[in-house]
């Protein structure tokens, strides 16, 4: 059955209403308490420590606003937060960097992102259904007036899907690429289920801005950014996943069932998928994949997964950069990005990048 967009938009504003309510609050008495800035003239002032800053917005101040996030915050902290407090929700940032065109954007919260039914057990790959996923983003490569699929991707917010740096090296001219949103069957469109419901027609976007990690080497941050050309709408079929941006969001979440989906082979020599596919996996202890990919050394910026059952499962050529994703209390969240491993259809753990890992890095880069 498909639901609609209004009756899971009033479900979104309740939930998003009470999740985040205790959270501001919290800033909230944070920010009116009278604040001890030294100095201050116009948007110039003094610090608590004695050095130089701006009066700026909080979520310009990258600093101030890592501790405003925190679960726990000790008592230097808040003491450090309360008393650059410049008034009216702004505070004295010395690491402030001037921002005149370009505004970070910001991750959407729970409620918003990571919509979306419990998946049941799956033996090896199967396929999806029409709204399952609706953060998954089809990469494709323009060459010679012909696309082709290279890649998968999430898309995180409005304006940016979250994928693999290896999928985009070798080409990083944002008008050789094209995504492919709200996609479920790449034969038809629209998509359509056996009892009949439609999905919207396909939404090919352009890319205005790629962007790498600056420390990209190989199997090591393996992280990229996708910046659309225009800002999507959201609708029932697409939909943004949550990332880890808060600690309880950021175990390590050994043994636990998560998920790979996409339109990769479904086994070596296969041909790639026509239809979204998606997979059942278990996080293992790092230790698995260390002992077989010695020369990548998978450290605390990966994640290691292999196949949940008996029947040998695994994310395959045309999965990378996709999601690897976990399901915490209905909410989706995206804990990896698929990265590398033995051939497909191999009982082999496979390698994933870890988002928590790359937050920070995500939400520096995140500019409208």
């Amino acid at each position: 059955m498909v639901h609609s967009f209004e009756t899971e938009q009033v479900h979104i504003h309740f939930q998003l209403i009470f999740q985040m309510t205790s959270f501001f609050l919290n800033i909230c008495q944070w920010l009116i308490m009278i604040g001890i800035v030294l100095s201050q003239d116009t948007d110039n002032c003094i610090n608590s420590r004695g050095r130089n800053g701006k009066c700026v917005p909080i979520d310009l101040c990258p600093e101030l606003l890592d501790i405003a996030r925190k679960s726990q915050v000790s008592v230097q902290e808040m003491e450090f937060l309360t008393t650059n407090n410049c008034g009216k929700a702004v505070v004295c940032c010395e690491q402030y960097t001037e921002v005149t065109k370009s505004r970070r954007m910001t991750l959407p919260g729970v409620g918003v992102c990571g919509f979306g039914h419990a998946s049941e057990k799956i033996l090896g790959g199967t396929e999806t259904e029409l709204e399952q996923y609706r953060w998954m983003v089809v990469i494709e490569r323009i060459e010679n007036g012909d696309r082709e699929l290279i890649c998968g991707g999430a898309l995180i917010n409005t304006l940016y899907v979250l994928s693999a740096a290896h999928c985009i090296k070798n080409d990083q001219k944002p008008e050789n690429l094209v995504l492919r949103l709200g996609e479920h069957d790449l034969s038809s469109d629209p998509d359509c289920d056996s009892s009949g419901n439609c999905n919207n027609r396909v939404i090919l976007a352009n890319v205005s801005g790629i962007i790498i990690h600056p420390n990209y080497r190989k199997e090591r941050n393996d992280v990229a950014l996708l910046k659309l050309a225009k800002p999507i709408e959201y609708s029932n079929y697409v939909l943004p996943i949550c990332l880890p941006v808060l600690p309880a969001h950021q175990e390590d979440f050994i043994g636990r069932s998560v998920f790979a989906a996409g339109w990769g082979r479904n086994g070596t020599g296969e041909e790639l998928s026509e239809v979204k596919m998606h997979v059942e996996l278990q996080i293992v202890q790092l230790e698995e994949c260390e002992n077989l990919f010695s020369r990548s050394a998978p450290g605390e910026m990966h994640v290691c997964a292999r196949s949940a059952t008996e029947e040998i499962g695994d994310t395959c050529e045309g999965d990378s950069g996709g999601p690897l994703m976990i399901e915490l209390q209905g909410t989706w969240f995206q804990i990896g990005i698929v990265n590398f491993g033995f051939p497909c259809g191999t009982a082999h753990p496979a390698v994933y990048a870890r988002t928590a890992h790359f937050i920070d890095w995500i939400q520096e880069n995140l500019l409208e």
